[in-house]
């Protein structure tokens, strides 16, 4: 009876060493604070990721929509009915020198007139179709920085689910702490204290190598997300000055190239009032017409592009400029793997060869074994 009394009271004063050896060492302590970093990097991460991904995706939709409208408005003007009033006006000129018995200067003039202006609206023509295919073009850019949005965004949960993994792993090494001296003695209390605490060390240094890729990671895929945001601004502006260079440039009087087009055109007309009988003033009106149809067409798209390009650049520059998310994960993460790697350093200074108790089957299997039962660390 004795020996069993004695026994009892050996056994509690053995857990009683044991947690008091585990608690000047502070781990559970340390691990905890670890754990509530890391929930509160959860929590606060969770809703800026919802809402940043709403506004990239917005951002991705409108910058795309106006590439579109920037493309169709030069496909306008390198259209059929562009090139139906090129291939007239040669018709014309051809009609009109037939017409025409007299060959005195005012005839010359207008024929002159015609050649050149069919001339500029060639050229015109021609480079409207090479800004569609430069618009393409930088289109396919926007789509590969849009591609680095998305990798961001998937990030989201790959960071996640690693949080969530590290708050298991670290929920489980408390609980084998917090097992310190309970159930049965199976191989005496120092070596129990010592094959607790490396593995605990392995868990600390793999734990930290772990978060400080993911955090990197992320962290990479944050920063070429504000490139990528920037990228598209200057993206954006490059076509809607090239654009408009082809739709207003060279135009009269602040009028379109088209509306100045065909104020010419109606001068010419005016040249054909001495020949009644040709007919030929029904055609440049017919041309007139179709030029009209355009310049309205490509109005209504500048019209909707004026309105949503300045808003466009401002949100671009404004969430790069305000996307703190990376900054939050840097600064929690930074705070988590110091705190491991405190625990990791006191852990090597108590145990009398780290790399040896670790082993290599601990480095291996990473769990911490308790009897019958294994506390899986990963």
């Amino acid at each position: 009876m004795t020996g069993m009394n004695d026994s009892g009271h050996g056994m509690i004063a053995a857990h009683s060493r044991r947690l008091k050896w585990i608690a000047s060492h502070e781990l559970p302590r340390e691990l905890r604070n670890c754990l509530q970093a890391l929930e509160a990097l959860s929590s606060s991460t969770e809703e800026e990721f919802l809402s940043i991904g709403a506004e990239l995706r917005d951002l991705q939709v409108r910058s795309v929509a106006i590439i579109e409208k920037a493309a169709a408005s030069a496909r306008h003007l390198s259209g059929e009915r562009v090139s139906g009033v090129i291939i007239g006006m040669d018709v014309f000129a051809e009609q009109f020198g037939l017409c025409s018995e007299d060959e005195g200067s005012s005839v010359n003039t207008c024929l002159s007139r015609a050649a050149d202006m069919q001339g500029m609206l060639a050229e015109r023509y021609r480079s409207a179709a090479r800004a569609a295919d430069h618009i393409s073009d930088r289109t396919e850019e926007i789509m590969g920085h849009i591609f680095a949005m998305v990798t961001f965004l998937q990030f989201h949960d790959i960071t996640r689910q690693q949080f969530e993994r590290s708050q298991n792993a670290l929920r489980k090494v408390l609980d084998s702490l917090r097992g310190q001296g309970e159930g049965p003695e199976y191989r005496g209390e120092g070596d129990r204290e010592i094959s607790v605490l490396a593995g605990v060390l392995h868990f600390c240094d793999s734990q930290t190598g772990i978060l400080q890729r993911t955090r990197e990671d992320f962290l990479n895929a944050a920063r070429q997300v504000v490139v990528s945001l920037r990228c598209i601004g200057g993206v954006v502006r490059d076509i809607m000055a090239g654009t408009s260079e082809i739709i207003i440039g060279g135009g009269y009087e602040g009028l379109s190239f088209l509306s100045g087009f065909v104020r010419e055109l109606a001068v010419v007309k005016e040249e054909l009032l001495s020949f009644p009988a040709s007919g030929l003033d029904e055609e440049l009106e017919g041309m007139m017409s179709a030029l009209n149809g355009v310049d309205r067409d490509i109005a209504v798209i500048l019209t909707e592009i004026r309105q949503a390009v300045p808003d466009l650049l401002r949100d671009l520059e404004r969430a790069a400029g305000t996307m703190t998310i990376h900054t939050i994960v840097d600064s929690i993460t930074g705070e988590i793997t110091g705190r491991l790697g405190n625990a990791a350093e006191a852990i090597k200074r108590e145990l009398p060869d780290a790399d040896r108790v670790g082993g290599p089957d601990r480095a291996a299997g990473g769990e911490i074994s308790r009897g019958e039962e294994h506390v899986e660390f990963f």
